[in-house]
C-alpha cells in the first residue's frame, strides 16, 4: 500500500502520464475546432509532449497555450502553405484520374514524391517549429536537411504515419473507429510515438551541432 500512493511508484507515473495523454487530446481538439489554427495545435502538442519526454511536465495546460500563442503566426502560415499545396495536389490528383491509363501512370508518378514531401514536411515542420526559434523558410529547408540526415529514422517515421493514414481512412469502418480512437486520446498517442522518433532526431542533430 505504502508502494501505490509513493508518488514515484510505477503506478502513479503510469496514471499520470495517461492523464497527461487524455488533458492533451482535449487541448488539441478543443484549439483546432476553427480549423485555421489546427498548425498552431500541432506545435503546442508536438512541444508538449517533447516537454514531457524530458521530464518537464509542469503546467502542461500553461505550457500549451504558451506555446500555442509564442508559435501562432508562423504555424498558421505555415499549415495555410500545406493545406493549400495538399489542395493543388488533390486537384492534380483527379484531373490526372480523368486521363487515359497510360498519362494516368506517368501522372501520378510524378505527383508522388511530390506529396510525399509534403507529407514529410507536415510531419516534421510543426515539430521543429516548436523547437528551435527560426523564419519559416529556413525551417522548411532543416526539415528537409534532417530528414536527409536521418533516413533511417525519418523512413520509420513515414511509414508509420502513412500506415496510420492508410487505416484510418480506407474502409467506412475504419473511419469510423478512427473517429472514436481520435476523439478520445487518438491525436495524442500519434504525437506520442512521432515524438519518441522525433526525439532520437533530434539529439542525434544536436550532438552534431555541438561538436561542430
Amino acid at each position: 500500500m505504502k508502494e501505490i500512493i509513493n508518488f514515484n511508484s510505477p503506478i502513479i507515473k503510469i496514471l499520470g502520464r495517461t492523464t497527461d495523454l487524455f488533458l492533451l487530446n482535449v487541448l488539441f481538439l478543443v484549439t483546432s475546432i476553427p480549423i485555421v489554427t489546427i498548425g498552431a495545435s500541432l506545435v503546442s502538442l508536438n512541444t508538449s509532449w517533447q516537454k514531457i519526454l524530458k521530464n518537464n511536465d509542469e503546467g502542461i495546460v500553461k505550457s500549451y497555450f504558451t506555446c500555442f500563442k509564442k508559435n501562432f503566426i508562423q504555424a498558421t502560415v505555415s499549415w495555410g502553405a500545406i493545406l493549400l499545396m495538399s489542395v493543388l495536389f488533390l486537384i492534380d490528383f483527379y484531373l490526372f484520374e480523368q486521363q487515359t491509363a497510360q498519362i494516368r501512370a506517368i501522372g501520378i508518378g510524378i505527383l508522388f514524391p511530390f506529396v510525399l514531401a509534403l507529407f514529410l514536411l507536415f510531419l516534421l515542420l510543426f515539430s521543429y517549429l516548436g523547437r528551435y526559434e527560426d523564419t519559416i523558410a529556413r525551417s522548411v529547408k532543416n526539415c528537409f536537411l534532417i530528414a536527409v540526415q536521418n533516413g533511417k529514422q525519418t523512413f520509420i517515421l513515414l511509414l508509420f504515419n502513412i500506415a496510420v493514414v492508410y487505416f484510418s481512412l480506407s474502409s467506412p469502418e475504419r473511419l469510423l473507429t478512427s473517429i472514436y480512437f481520435y476523439t478520445f486520446g487518438g491525436f495524442s498517442v500519434i504525437s506520442l510515438i512521432n515524438n519518441l522518433r522525433f526525439r532520437k532526431i533530434y539529439q542525434k542533430v544536436e550532438k552534431s551541432f555541438l561538436q561542430m
